[in-house]
């Protein structure tokens, strides 16, 4: 994908400071060595994006979906991956099709579940094996770093794409 960038492996200090207003307790400050580089995409998911990877999975049979929601169809799960009734969300489903409106704004109403089913609809579009386990949604047997296919960032890789070298 053209919109994916690459960050390096590096050390940076993750959590947040004592004086940052908002902090929680658990958002201590550490050094966390990253060893493997990534790809992150450089925008968050927009709606048209979200849209048409629900459709070609609701198509392969890898999703189901009413008017109200999209669930999971892998693995025997049925968790829900995006709430298509929610006043906020923007994309709509009638007789066998997705719509949206704002295809240009980022997704809405999407739990982590429909995140990582995203992630696994991407890889399984492009032949390469899924990273999660949709019964117990593990990423690649608790080993996310070897995962061939499309993940999440765990939270540190997220943190230090994030702040892109600042503070």
């Amino acid at each position: 994908l053209d919109d994916f960038v690459y960050v390096a492996p590096g050390t940076f200090t993750m959590g947040s400071p004592l004086s940052e207003p908002g902090r929680s307790a658990d958002e201590t400050q550490h050094q966390v060595i990253l060893t493997h580089g990534i790809y992150v995409q450089s925008t968050e998911v927009m709606n048209q994006q979200y849209m048409e990877m629900a459709q070609w999975a609701y198509d392969q049979g890898y999703a189901t979906a009413t008017s109200t929601s999209l669930r999971d169809n892998l693995d025997g799960s049925t968790q829900e991956l995006l709430d298509l009734d929610s006043p906020a969300c923007e994309i709509d489903f009638s007789g066998g099709v997705f719509s949206c409106v704002n295809p240009d704004h980022p997704v809405k109403e999407v739990p982590w579940y429909g995140s990582v089913a995203y992630c696994d609809w991407l890889s399984l579009q492009q032949g390469l094996p899924r990273a999660y386990n949709h019964s117990n949604w593990q990423c690649n047997g608790g080993s996310p770093y070897t995962a061939a296919g499309y993940r999440l960032p765990t939270e540190a890789e997220w943190e230090y794409a994030a702040r892109a070298g600042s503070t």
